[in-house]
């Protein structure tokens, strides 16, 4: 009976200890219908497994694309087209301020004039995405092996902005989700299908480099462990659907 009593006011201390840390607001993210908190904080760790096993092909996809991108502006407007932003690119007012901002932080860091590299990683994933952009067919992907210069490895029928757009601002809404420490075990479309989107277009730039992702992923693994706690229909659920205007 002591041993008994003891165990249930263990678990009351538990559900308390949970709720506290976390707070009720961010676990009810995590709850199914009849769930106690132990299991919505077995939900809340898998999502963070989840989100560590994403990470490494969410940066290969972005590290890629503004690489890609940059070799290719640089064809058309010189290799220092960050540093003096050409008005053919018709670069956001928010941008032109970012890439001002950054200029001058590295001036102060370095203490010397910069280079246009210096100033590509520190972009963000969202200003390399704007260049999908219906505004940019003519000034970029119009231009003959514009596309296939950063998607060397996607089908020709494939390889159009308006197919490749969609799948980085779905690779740009899992990484934003993640670096605002929020839920992707309910994302629709389902991470399953946007870590698989991630790793297409990484093979899409780079057969070799998605090679050496793919040997030392464990994102399907860490799916799979968790796979008991997806809903079984939306209306165990909410889902949290895809918004391509997100920053």
């Amino acid at each position: 009976m002591v041993t008994r009593l003891n165990h249930m006011m263990y678990k009351v201390l538990m559900h308390k200890e949970i709720l506290r840390f976390l707070s009720p607001a961010r676990l009810e993210k995590y709850q199914l219908a009849d769930d106690t908190p132990e299991k919505m904080f077995e939900r809340y760790m898998w999502n963070v497994r989840l989100s560590e096993t994403m990470m490494p092909t969410l940066g290969f996809v972005e590290i890629g694309l503004r690489n890609h991108l940059n070799f290719l502006i640089s064809q058309f407007y010189g290799d220092r087209w960050l540093l003096a932003p050409p008005h053919q690119l018709y670069l956001r007012q928010n941008d032109m301020d970012k890439i001002r901002a950054i200029s001058h932080e590295i001036r102060q860091e370095k203490g010397k004039e910069i280079e246009n590299d210096d100033i590509v990683a520190r972009m963000n994933f969202g200003f390399w995405c704007s260049f999908m952009q219906k505004q940019y067919d003519q000034i970029l992907w119009q231009q003959p092996k514009a596309m296939s210069t950063v998607f060397p490895y996607i089908s020709r029928q494939y390889r159009t902005r308006q197919q490749i757009g969609p799948k980085l601002l779905l690779a740009r809404f899992a990484r934003n989700c993640i670096a605002h420490h929020e839920p992707i075990w309910d994302l629709q479309p389902d991470i399953e299908i946007i870590h698989e989107t991630c790793l297409d277009l990484i093979r899409g730039m780079s057969k070799s480099i998605a090679e050496k992702i793919e040997e030392t992923d464990h994102f399907e693994e860490v799916y799979d462990e968790g796979r008991h706690l997806l809903k079984q229909k939306d209306e165990d659920h909410p889902p949290k659907i895809f918004d391509p205007t997100r920053d």
